[in-house]
């Protein structure tokens, strides 16, 4: 019994208790144990099976449907693989046309002689890649030649890519004990298709482990389930991949050239007219066969389904109709007609705002009538459950006005469940639109598109980002934000814009913004356009010898300055010193200005060069050899502000390698200030605040020191005397926010940035480099965490230890030892892999019975072994003689005590 069997069994018995009135996920997540959000998809996908039915409210409950039998049924083909041919809709769309030459290469790859070959589908949200999976399967299950005879297994990866384990677990099975609350082995979905095909949507959400494994599985054939180290299993099997991503960033690249075939699925946008006409009166056909009523849509509704502007493509399109007919539907039964017609006030206001005045008609079009005694679709669907609503209201006799609102509140709640389930949108979308309404994010998109002939400046992404998360924090707080009455307008152009998205959003989303909203709306797009990039300043030249030394620490300080401050030069070793000097004479000389230049050089010749140049140049160069990141790092600080002088720059960059130098030569310390990042909008709440929410989950624990603190920033100069006063009294590392900042030497950076995936790692990196030397050395880190590095590498090294009977025992005795010894991290991996290997190199002397030789000891013969010593270590060594059936001679034991005493 599989699990959604199991839930469904575990139904039937609550449903059958006495008074029970149907169950929520919570519920059932209580009684099963299980994950509430697992739960949730697996009533789900039992409510899209017929089995089950929702009823509307809150909190939603599940009712056994009556329309189905109780036991759990599929439909096989005769060699074991799933049905999923659907039986009204046996011609793909586009198969003749745009789609036509995509599904031959995807056929002929999976009835490739033996077993088929790996597909890896790529194409935007909603473009019909799961759909298009499931019709290639279909029909290579169907040919009396195909090598199949397992199943067809599908699996969404961003379901769980927030677990990385759970998300590995369900792919290639658990082990028991492989992590805490796994209390039994479970098989994996690579189990369950074997023999078949496995589709992957969203299969860049693999944690590299995942992909790695994956690859071994589909190079060798074989793969180890969660928590297993040594134990095979071997599987044979297709795999079909599917990613929203660009290929060449989707996956590792071992992996990518393991899929034979890579097939684009192609947007709406690039379909056929005819393609989308069809597409539309699939989805309309399907919904009458579920009214079972005759279904029947104006002209003008349906140029508009044909011409809007859809970028979720085919699941936008899909959802869009649903809501659309549930709407008519609803009508219907209020009027009483005799048909259900689609007309312009049952449209989302996404399609509603690309109809014509022309196009307004009255004329209709009969989609499909459906005899009222054959319903092909013997569901509770929303029409069913709104009819069902209105005759019981009738009949107990409820007035009109309650029915109608018993059924808006259950349409409301299809309605809701379609937008949140359509397209997979929160797992494709960047991160930022989460904390943006989708009726507001739709609006706001819909806007840039249909207006974009009046913008003569750049509204892409970064301004969606700035003007959403801004009126999304407007909206929170039910109140106007608190400005100045006498706030300078912005420029006229964006002023003209701003006060027509507010005209927009009122019609579309009924969002009225008063007079210093659009204003300040205005300033927002203003303050997003790119500004030009300040160069007179001192230039930063850095000349190091090698191919690509310069380049590369070039790279890194200008990617955590956010700006190309520094201009690197590499030389070449084989390259002439007087080759070296032209060029960088030449570049020095067309990018010069008054305020000189500082040039960082590592050894030799560069060292001198400096001084040439300026010489015959005229032109102010000052040099600091032996270059290091932190010098490269402060110099480039420094020059971003046009105000500092060659002097003091060149000043800041020596300063930053003498506190790296000898302790004789450190300068007096000085009172360490604690660490602050600053988000900032024009308001000093709405979206400073949703920062400052996203960065206290997000920071790294070795950085739980930092203060983060959301202020307010003039809308016209973009300055605040806040900055002033908090830099006296914190080390700023960063300012973060919507309002680019540009304060002195502080990095700014763009929260759409931030969000992006993996865009936080500039941040990281700069409270990396401004830790202290304490919180570096000294972070808390528990023994268990360390030893997983030491583990990583032993498994590597080694061949006869049991790495993980070794990690067991380490992680349970050494913590006394590392704390007694006050051990920092780089001394307890050190020491975990001395251990390591002395025993490996024992168990070799066992099984050789070659005699064991030590290591030579280079340490201080003169510390002594106290009682102490001994009674600590005594623990450990008992455990690696009984565990592991080692002797742990006094020699040996003495040897491994000194190292540690040394250490401290």
């Amino acid at each position: 019994m599989n699990k959604l069997e199991e839930i469904y069994q575990k139904i039937n018995e609550l449903s059958s208790e006495e008074g029970n009135n149907g169950i929520t996920a919570s519920e059932l997540s209580v009684s099963l144990n299980l994950e509430r959000s697992t739960v949730s998809r697996y009533l789900n996908e039992l409510s899209k099976m017929n089995k089950l039915v929702k009823a509307p409210g809150k909190p939603v409950r599940y009712h056994l449907s009556k329309h189905v039998n109780d036991t759990m049924t599929h439909s096989v083909h005769p060699n074991g693989a799933v049905a999923i041919t659907d039986p009204n809709n046996t011609q793909f769309i586009g198969a003749d046309s745009s789609m036509k030459d995509i599904i031959e290469k995807g056929l002929a790859a999976l009835l490739y002689p033996n077993q088929g070959l790996h597909i890896l589908l790529s194409g935007e949200t909603g473009v019909g890649k799961s759909y298009l999976a499931e019709y290639l399967a279909s029909i290579a299950f169907s040919k009396k030649w195909n090598n199949f005879s397992g199943h067809f297994v599908t699996f969404n990866c961003a379901n769980y890519a927030q677990n990385p384990e759970l998300l590995m677990g369900h792919i290639f099975g658990i082990k028991k004990g492989a992590y805490t609350g796994a209390a039994k082995d479970e098989i994996g979905l690579i189990e369950q298709a074997n023999g078949g095909i496995l589709f992957l949507d969203e299969i860049h959400r693999l944690p590299p482990t995942g992909q790695e494994m994956l690859f071994y599985l589909i190079d060798k054939g074989i793969y180890r389930k969660l928590g297993e180290s040594d134990a095979v299993h071997h599987a044979n099997l297709v795999i079909i991949g599917a990613t929203t991503e660009t290929l060449e960033s989707a996956l590792l690249p071992t992996l990518f050239r393991r899929f034979s075939l890579k097939l684009k699925v192609p947007p709406l946008r690039e379909r056929t007219q005819k393609e989308r006409k069809e597409l539309l009166s699939f989805f309309l056909r399907r919904e009458a066969q579920k009214m079972n009523i005759a279904l029947l849509i104006k002209d003008s509704c349906k140029e508009a389904f044909l011409t809007y502007s859809c970028p979720g493509n085919i699941g936008q399109l899909k959802g869009d109709i649903q809501i659309t007919c549930a709407r008519a539907f609803m009508h219907h039964l209020q009027q009483g007609t005799n048909q259900v017609t689609i007309q312009e006030d049952n449209l989302p206001q996404q399609v509603l705002s690309s109809l014509k005045n022309e196009l307004q008609t009255q004329s209709t079009e009969q989609i499909v009538a459906v005899s009222k005694q054959e319903n092909p679709f013997p569901i509770c669907s929303i029409y069913s459950a709104l009819a069902t609503i209105k005759g019981e209201k009738q009949q107990i006799g409820h007035d009109q006005a309650s029915s109608i609102n018993e059924m808006q509140s259950a349409i409301n709640h299809y309605l809701s469940d379609v937008q949140s389930l359509s397209e997979k949108r929160i797992e494709s979308e960047p991160a930022w639109m989460r904390f943006i309404e989708h009726d507001l994010l739709d609006a706001l998109r819909d806007f840039s598109y249909y207006f974009k002939a009046d913008f003569t400046f750049e509204f892409g992404d970064k301004q969606l980002m700035a003007i959403g998360l801004h009126l999304e924090a407007y909206r929170r707080q039910g109140r106007s934000s608190d400005l100045t009455a006498n706030t300078v307008p912005a420029p006229q152009i964006y002023q003209l814009v701003a006060e027509k998205l507010a005209e927009f959003l009122e019609k579309r989303i009924q969002l009225q913004l008063p007079e210093n909203e659009i204003n300040l709306t205005a300033h927002l797009m203003a303050s997003t356009v790119p500004e030009a990039v300040h160069k007179d300043g001192v230039s930063v030249y850095l000349v190091t010898h090698g191919d690509s030394t310069a380049t590369s620490m070039a790279g890194v300080t200008n990617y955590l300055l956010g700006s190309p401050i520094i201009q690197p030069i590499d030389m070449p070793l084989s390259e002439a010193t007087g080759v070296t000097y032209k060029r960088i004479s030449t570049q020095i000389s067309q990018h010069a200005n008054d305020a000189g230049v500082l040039l960082l050089v590592d050894i030799g010749s560069l060292v001198t060069i400096g001084e040439t140049i300026s010489r015959d140049l005229g032109i102010r160069i000052r040099t600091l050899a032996n270059v290091n990141l932190p010098m490269l790092i402060e110099a480039g600080r420094k020059a971003l502000i046009a105000e500092n002088d060659l002097n003091e720059v060149y000043h800041a960059a020596r300063d930053a390698y003498l506190a790296l130098a000898p302790k004789a030569q450190l300068p007096v310390a000085i009172e360490q200030k604690q660490r602050l990042i600053v988000t900032v909008c024009f308001t000093g709440e709405g979206t400073a605040q949703l920062l400052n929410d996203w960065l206290c989950k997000n920071i790294d624990s070795l950085d739980r020191d930092v203060a983060i603190r959301p202020i307010r920033v003039d809308p016209v100069n973009h300055d605040s005397s806040m900055l002033e006063v908090l830099q006296k009294k914190y080390q700023v590392i960063a300012i973060v926010g919507t309002v680019p900042v540009h304060f002195h030497d502080i990095p700014y950076i763009p929260a759409a940035e931030l969000f992006m995936d993996d865009g936080h790692q500039r941040l990281k990196k700069l409270l990396e480099i401004s830790r202290t030397v304490s919180q570096v050395a000294f972070n808390g880190q528990k023994v268990a965490n360390l030893g997983k590095l030491a583990k990583k590498g032993l498994d590597k090294i080694t061949t006869e230890l049991n790495t993980d009977l070794f990690y067991t025992i380490m992680t349970k005795y050494f913590e006394p030892i590392k704390d007694y010894y006050q051990l920092d991290n780089d001394s307890t991996i050190g020491l975990w892999m001395h251990i390591g290997s002395l025993l490996e190199k024992m168990l070799q002397s066992e099984n050789t019975g070659r005699p064991l030789v030590l290591p030579a000891q280079p340490m201080e013969r003169t510390l002594s072994i106290s009682k102490n010593d001994l009674k600590l270590w005594e623990p450990l060594f008992t455990q690696f003689n009984e565990k592991m059936r080692l002797n742990m001679s006094v020699p040996i034991k003495e040897s491994l005590i000194y190292l540690a005493k040394q250490q401290n």
